[in-house]
């Protein structure tokens, strides 16, 4: 695998970069919540979108807990 030179020198907070993908995963499960209250869809092709809506949701949820934990582990670290 190609290594890439880092872009900070300092260590970055994970907390700060899971966020952006959250905004990210939200605005896909609202396109696909468009989708599906907008689009005439086939049995098969609705089928398709909710099954990637749902991905995306679970996605959403994990995503958010795992930021909530690092921002939880951020706060404990800046108590001592």
């Amino acid at each position: 695998m190609q290594e890439f030179p880092k872009y900070h020198l300092g260590d970055q907070q994970a907390a700060a970069l899971l966020h952006p993908m959250i905004l990210s995963l939200c605005e896909l499960e609202d396109r696909a919540k468009h989708y599906l209250d907008r689009l005439h869809l086939s049995n098969t092709e609705r089928a398709a979108v909710v099954a990637a809506h749902a991905a995306i949701r679970a996605a959403h949820t994990e995503v958010t807990a795992i930021w909530q934990k690092a921002q939880a582990t951020n706060a404990q670290g800046e108590d001592q």
